[in-house]
């Protein structure tokens, strides 16, 4: 399940390689590894602590839903962040780099957004519901706008009718 910060998630089937086994094909992690970097074709990056990928058999994938990936949809790689908000799932995957730099700060962490993106029970449900409770409160004050606009009108072309009325007398 892939969570936003907004409060929406969805659920796909995903299809790839457990990162740590590509990382060990390519000769493994150094002593003082702790961090690993994940850059896409577009400049977008974001990070994950190691320990955190071996924990939770962090993948990269390269089919959603049994469809092999197209660029469109994340191609070559997606890397499928459980437990993760959206900022941290990392699309077109073109480079891995593993890094002592923990506090390495991605495209979204850079701007403000926590490096740790945890997801913890109940958070999604609890912020789409406060979103949906202010998106409700939004939109009433628009009716109220539209409805006092079309009164106003509605009075004003009543005033104008008027006094036509009486100066044809």
């Amino acid at each position: 399940t892939l969570p936003c910060v907004e409060g929406w998630s969805v659920t796909m089937l995903w299809q790839g390689i457990p990162l740590i086994e590509l990382l060990d094909h390519t000769g493994g992690v150094g002593s003082d590894a702790n961090t690993v970097i994940f850059i896409a074709s577009d400049g977008y990056s974001s990070s994950l602590p190691l320990d955190y990928i071996k924990e939770n058999n962090i993948m990269i994938a390269y089919k959603m839903n049994n469809f092999t990936l197209t660029p469109q949809l994340g191609w070559p790689f997606f890397l499928v962040a459980n437990n993760q908000y959206g900022y941290k799932w990392v699309e077109w995957i073109t480079e891995i780099n593993v890094s002592s730099d923990s506090n390495y700060r991605g495209y979204w962490e850079s701007r403000g957004y926590p490096n740790n993106a945890t997801v913890r029970d109940g958070e999604i449900g609890s912020s789409f519901d406060y979103g949906l409770g202010v998106l409700v409160f939004v939109m009433l004050i628009v009716v109220a706008l539209v409805v006092g606009v079309l009164v106003y009108r509605r009075d004003k072309q009543h005033k104008t009718m008027y006094k036509n009325v009486q100066t044809s007398l």
